[in-house]
């Protein structure tokens, strides 16, 4: 039967965190929600965790401590739903969500109560000790109890030694105390620091502040004929006095420098550290550990997803191409919205390619038509979406939007996809000059394959080999008699020669395939917008540079960077995040016609490696790591200052960085 204590004690909190979000906007809940499952969680997995009763104990210990908190974050919630609509704060980092749980807030009411129950226990006196405080008539424990809090001057161990009085008419006379054990210093400076403020607020005179303190090092002070004759009254109104200002000074002590309200000097013998050291300081305070299962994000990192995601409108998803990893975190993400879904996918595949995923995505046979695909164009046909895990995610993600989630292809044609936009350029209507223009380009295609798949050389492909005379030829053809569909892929196949036929690292390829992208996605996101109720969510998956705000590693403004803006001009957010892997192997295709081969990776090849070292040399090795970016923005160069211009793109281009220490090829789905 104990065995079922610890369960019964989880169903309590999520029991009690249902009842204090129930009222709260969707969003709202499900992120707390999440967030104390994902403690829950982490509680029940963590092998030095206390089992049985033991454990159940445990958790409702923290249950009955953080209702203060959870009452002061359900207020702060409340009173945030209520507020109009934030908008245009993504650009700074600026999170308008409630705040978290408030560690600091019962941390802090923890130390000051602990501090003012020290200062109470160190500062009294027994009944025994003061005769004035029996004679007024207070019962025996109750005048202990009263004259340990009025006496702030003298400990529980001492006082009976230093304040024992005979009954004789008390002298006139100075009397020098004993030096005060060392046990009873550290309330010493509680005291003083209490002394100090309490005069300069006006609880004490200053003169009663020199009088209390202490003439040396020792501790050893004097005490006037004047203190010695008071009567019980007098002493009991100014020990209130010090009570009161050892209350403030504990609380002083506790909060101040928590609140920058107290701070040490700093001198050179307390010199600061390096910027990269305050920099990772920082990093450490917005380290998360995240895990993912059946589709579902866990561990401290999940709340962090939960609610950023339920504050955007756009998701954009960076990733290195080729590895398992990346399709299994978009899954888990396209959950994580719960009725709040994605609308639209926006993808690195050309439109023609995105809507045959589409819908082969929405049948139940889907991974055979996906199969049948690759088998008549083996090579090279799509870019991405070739693999496995890639396609079970649109599947998973489709599910998620109820068999509704568009996908937006808003890149350029594959390598390998003439042979496909051929075959769907025939299928549409065409006139008998333009279908004769297509055949003979299908027919060269052909050819090129054959050529390519002896050389192994893909710029052999007609893709990139084609003849720019005859696709002008195969153009006019379409102008006269082809039909606006055939047109448009015609156009698309064009474009794409021109791309793909130099370098991708050129920069003019470079900026022209990042217009295009542009260009796909506004005319997509506003046919959507025109033809819903609201303004789609969309979840945006590409190469890891493509998704940075502002300038990318490459020196270049990308999609990330255009969603962002146009995010800010829509008065909603975006959320930029990257999944990093360390190390691993990925598949690459060299040669045409051959299977792929596995070659392994390291971050620290990846342009502007440097800037990634603070985050991959700090991660959790047993978990995969979430970094929040975000909260470092503010004051970047006071972290870090300005020695490393590839530290400031990553932390004000990427808001979660992701970083996984291992990464393990897509299987290819042939």
């Amino acid at each position: 039967m104990r065995f079922q204590l610890l369960p019964l004690a989880a169903s309590l909190v999520r029991a009690w965190t249902r009842a204090y979000t129930r009222g709260l906007p969707a969003a709202e809940q499900r992120a707390r929600r999440a967030e104390v499952e994902s403690d829950l969680w982490e509680f029940q997995h963590d092998a030095h965790a206390p089992r049985a009763a033991w454990g159940a104990m445990h958790v409702l210990a923290r249950l009955a401590a953080g209702i203060p908190d959870d009452l002061a974050w359900r207020i702060d919630a409340g009173v945030t739903a209520r507020r109009a609509p934030v908008t245009a704060l993504a650009a700074a980092g600026v999170m308008t969500s409630p705040r978290r749980v408030s560690a600091f807030g019962l941390a802090a009411t923890i130390h000051v109560v602990a501090l003012s129950a020290a200062t109470w226990m160190a500062s009294g006196a027994t009944p025994d000790s003061d005769p004035g405080l029996r004679h007024a008539g207070i019962g025996s424990r109750r005048a202990a109890l009263v004259a340990s809090f009025w006496n702030p001057q003298v400990s529980l161990v001492n006082q009976r030694g230093r304040y024992a009085r005979p009954s004789a008419a008390v002298v006139a006379m100075a009397v020098q105390r004993a030096p005060s054990p060392p046990a009873t210093r550290p309330f010493a400076v509680i005291r003083n620091a209490a002394a100090a403020l309490a005069a300069r607020v006006g609880l004490t005179s200053a003169s009663t502040a020199a009088a209390r303190a202490p003439a040396s090092a020792d501790g050893l002070s004097a005490s006037s004929p004047a203190s010695a004759n008071r009567t019980p009254v007098q002493s009991l109104a100014t020990r209130w006095k010090a009570g009161v200002a050892a209350m403030v000074g504990a609380v002083a002590i506790g909060v101040g420098p928590r609140a920058g309200l107290l701070g040490a000097p700093h001198t050179a013998e307390q010199p600061q550290p390096p910027p990269l050291d305050r920099f990772i300081a920082r990093l450490l305070q917005n380290r998360y550990s995240l895990a993912l299962q059946n589709g579902q994000f866990s561990g401290s990192g999940a709340y962090v997803l939960h609610s950023a995601i339920g504050h955007s409108h756009f998701v954009l998803l960076g990733e290195n191409h080729g590895l398992a990893q990346t399709p299994e975190f978009g899954a888990a993400l396209c959950n994580a919205t719960g009725a709040d879904r994605f609308h639209a996918m926006a993808i690195e595949e050309s439109p023609s390619a995105a809507a045959d995923l589409e819908s082969w995505a929405r049948r139940p046979d889907g991974l055979a038509q996906l199969t049948a695909f690759e088998k008549t164009f083996p090579d090279y046909a799509l870019s991405i979406y070739g693999s496995r895990e890639e396609f079970e995610m649109l599947q998973y993600c489709d599910r998620a939007a109820q068999g509704a989630l568009h996908l937006w292809g808003l890149n350029h044609e594959a390598l390998g996809a003439a042979g496909p936009i051929l075959s769907r350029m025939l299928d549409k209507r065409l006139g008998e000059a333009a279908r004769s223009a297509v055949q003979q380009l299908r027919q060269k295609n052909d050819d090129a394959y054959s050529r390519a798949r002896q050389t192994g050389n893909f710029m052999d492909l007609f893709m990139m080999s084609a003849d720019d005379h005859d696709l002008a030829l195969a153009t006019a053809a379409l102008e006269h008699d082809g039909s606006p569909e055939a047109r448009s892929l015609f156009a698309s196949f064009v474009e794409s020669h021109e791309i793909n036929r130099r370098s991708p690292v050129d920069y003019d390829i470079l900026r022209r395939r990042e217009r295009l992208m542009k260009t796909r996605f506004a005319d997509a996101y506003t046919k959507a917008a025109s033809a819903a109720a609201a303004p789609p969510k969309v979840l945006l998956k590409f190469g890891a540079y493509h998704i940075y705000r502002g300038l990318n590693p490459a020196h270049s403004t990308g999609i990330g960077n255009y969603v962002a803006e146009f995010a800010e001009a829509h008065g909603v957010q975006s959320l930029h995040i990257r999944v990093l892997p360390v190390q691993g192997s990925a598949p690459i295709h060299p040669r045409v016609g051959q299977p792929s081969e596995l070659r392994p990776f390291s971050f620290d090849t990846e342009r502007g490696a440097r800037a990634l070292e603070p985050v991959v040399n700090n991660r959790l090795e047993s978990a995969w790591t979430l970094f929040d970016l975000r909260p470092l923005r503010r004051d970047f160069n006071a972290l870090a200052g300005a020695a490393s211009p590839d530290l400031a793109t990553l932390v004000f281009g990427i808001d979660l960085l992701v970083v996984v220490s291992n990464g393990t090829p897509a299987t290819d789905i042939r």
